[in-house]
């Protein structure tokens, strides 16, 4: 475990100051992507997410939320460690959200989708704050509904 996640975990146990039972490593961490399931004692879920800085995971997760609060989970701090080379962001566990059931397929498709947005954003340097308003909420609306199918 490098600096940067030791301090990130350590921040994150400060935020939920006494309240965490275990943390554990949901998947397998990547050059691009780490994360940490934090279970509180309050049979809550949190998920702490590490990703290189350029990318723009938490903001674009940040800005769903908000158009999607019923789907998208929140983001409850973006950036634990400024300082840092990557950005160390905690987020609300996704069951929490609410929808009825989704299968395997289709949550490997949505995480996929969101993905792309991601890229969409680094790549044509285009902030997820400029893009989301050309869109019509109804019509983003209906294409998640759509990955939920």
């Amino acid at each position: 475990m490098d600096n940067d996640s030791q301090k990130a975990l350590s921040k994150s146990k400060e935020i939920f100051h006494g309240l965490v039972k275990t943390i554990g490593v949901p998947w397998e961490h990547s050059a691009w992507s780490q994360c940490y399931k934090i279970s509180l004692n309050n049979n809550l879920t949190y998920f702490l997410k590490g990703t290189p800085r350029q990318r723009k995971e938490a903001s674009v997760t940040k800005h769903l939320h908000l158009l999607l609060p019923n789907i998208v989970p929140e983001v409850i701090n973006d950036d634990l460690i400024p300082e840092s080379t990557w950005r160390w962001f905690l987020v609300t566990n996704a069951g929490t959200c609410c929808y009825e059931g989704i299968e395997l397929k289709c949550a490997l498709k949505a995480a996929l989708n969101l993905g792309k947005l991601q890229r969409i954003t680094f790549i044509e340097g285009s902030f997820i704050s400029k893009l989301l308003p050309q869109c019509e909420a109804q019509r983003l609306q209906e294409a998640v509904d759509n990955v939920g199918r």
